[in-house]
């Protein structure tokens, strides 16, 4: 006969089990959040043998959209750029020499729910195992009566069953919700962002000591001969001198003209110097 404790105990394991795997699962779901674990499965040639990517090399996100990828051994630049480009992650490397980045596009409503769909049937597929471990846990239990377990204490054992199987859809159930793609968990998310920044803009209003105000105004200076000068409102050119005039221009050009010859040094033309 079996201890219904040692039952449980596989229960247990077979549920923790199913909860790991699911975890794994939404990790190398590409959510449009950068994640070093979506680069598990691609694998490396290191001295011979396939190793994955983290045993080479050292995998940093310096933002939610960036991974960055530094070989230990700059020698290893073209071989993880090799195996990147053959995955099925779906990512384009960039190699600038000294490391590698990868950019995370951002997801379209279309992807969005795709992902959204894949999550949760991961999701079902784990509630569907820890189901299965609480199942054949009672099963095994019913089995152990006939051989001599009180039916008390197999009462007390399937409680117990029963409390790691909701222990346990408890825990799938924050994971899905953390991988961020949960339709239900998202609904309002765009009218709560615009209250919030409405918020921020009122306080913004109420903290500020002054509002600047900007005048548009230009001065020009011009000789007051000319005519036909135009004043259009513009920014870039707030004097339009293209069809101005001079005002009286043959009087003007006589006396410029008197005046820059009066101005100007006699010289003795050459050809008609005495000998």
């Amino acid at each position: 006969m079996l201890e219904p404790k040692l039952i449980l105990t596989e229960a247990e394991e077979l549920m923790e089990s199913a909860v790991m795997y699911l975890d794994d699962a939404l990790a190398h779901i590409r959510a449009g959040k950068a994640s070093g674990r979506i680069l598990d499965p691609v694998r490396v040639e290191y001295y011979g043998q396939m190793s994955p990517i983290a045993n080479v090399a050292t995998i940093t996100t310096p933002d939610a959209r960036t991974i960055q990828i530094q070989p230990w051994e700059k020698k290893m630049l073209p071989e993880i750029e090799r195996a990147l480009i053959n995955s099925n992650i779906g990512l384009a490397p960039n190699n600038n020499g000294e490391c590698i980045r990868l950019i995370i596009p951002p997801l379209t409503e279309e992807r969005r729910k795709e992902l959204a769909k894949q999550c949760k049937s991961e999701a079902e597929n784990a509630k569907v195992s820890v189901r299965n471990a609480r199942r054949d846990a009672i099963d095994t239990l019913k089995k152990q009566v006939k051989e001599g377990l009180p039916e008390d204490v197999e009462k007390d054992a399937e409680a117990d069953a029963q409390k790691l199987h909701d222990k346990f859809v408890k825990k799938i159930d924050e994971i899905y919700d953390a991988n961020g793609i949960n339709p239900s968990k998202s609904k309002g998310w765009a009218s709560a962002r615009a209250k919030l920044l409405h918020k921020a803009e009122e306080l913004l209003m109420e903290d500020m000591p002054v509002i600047p105000i900007v005048f548009n105004k230009s001065a020009v200076l011009y000789n007051k001969q000319l005519k036909k000068v135009s004043f259009k409102a513009s920014y870039y050119f707030p004097a339009d001198f293209r069809d101005c005039q001079v005002k009286k221009y043959d009087s003007y050009k006589d006396k410029y003209l008197a005046e820059f010859y009066e101005e100007q040094p006699v010289t003795e033309d050459p050809t008609t110097s005495e000998e």
